[in-house]
């Protein structure tokens, strides 16, 4: 996709920085994907990388930010390579998530996973829009083949995790739950999907620390979750 070197190395290296899904790794991706394209700017896998970035809540940008850029670099991306699967996977994510336009999203999802397969990205995202529709056995068929292809994804993990439960298979989505556990204990996913599980097994209080502890990790104050702790005693969940 580049003649650059450099410019590979730099996609590269905000790829994984992307990964991590913190503000803090997706803005240095951010700026990996910017110098890329500053070297080289018909790299359409850069463009698209970049509005991946945008594309996440975790980026920690707000929304206007975030959906402007997103739709111009995923824009940007196929008009460079019509063809590319990175590139319509980031414009079906944009118009899901930011637009609700359901059908195209699903047309452009379905473009890219006949553009390449084996681009867990593009199943995952899929997965996810599917899941969030109600249509959860499709969901959960594609969030397993995206995790067939990254099985280290913890971002494809707790993903897999919600049509499960949401579907009523409760053990299948403490299993999977625990497979990302195992990956790493303190992604904040992992709580999150934890609490969610706890709470659907009838164990209120254990799913509160949780959600509680996975809160503290995406930048809630200790204060703060004393103050929920105390209200909780005092009145219960309402």
């Amino acid at each position: 996709g580049t003649a650059s070197a450099e410019a590979l190395t730099l996609s590269l290296r905000a790829r994984e920085s992307w990964r991590v899904r913190t503000p803090p790794a997706v803005q240095q991706a951010i700026a990996l994907y910017e110098r890329a394209i500053a070297l080289d700017p018909s790299f359409a896998p850069a463009y698209a990388g970049l509005a991946d970035c945008y594309n996440l809540t975790m980026s920690g940008l707000p929304v206007s930010v975030r959906a402007v850029n997103a739709k111009a670099n995923a824009e940007r991306a196929i008009a460079l390579d019509p063809g590319l699967a990175e590139a319509h996977t980031s414009l079906a994510f944009y118009l899901y998530k930011f637009e609700w336009k359901w059908s195209e999203a699903e047309a452009g999802f379905r473009r890219a996973i006949a553009a390449d397969p084996s681009y867990a990205l593009a199943r995952h995202w899929y997965g996810d829009m599917l899941g969030l529709l109600g249509r959860f056995d499709e969901a959960i068929a594609e969030l397993r083949l995206a995790h067939a292809l990254e099985p280290s994804s913890l971002a494809i993990i707790t993903d897999l995790v919600g049509p499960l439960l949401y579907s009523g298979r409760v053990a299948e989505a403490r299993a999977v739950a625990e497979t990302g556990a195992a990956i790493n204990p303190l992604y904040h996913g992992v709580l999150g999907r934890m609490a969610e599980i706890l709470a659907a097994e009838g164990r209120e209080r254990e799913s509160l620390e949780e959600a509680w502890r996975a809160s503290v990790l995406t930048g809630a104050t200790l204060e703060s979750i004393e103050e929920l702790r105390a209200a909780y005693q005092t009145g219960g969940l309402p």
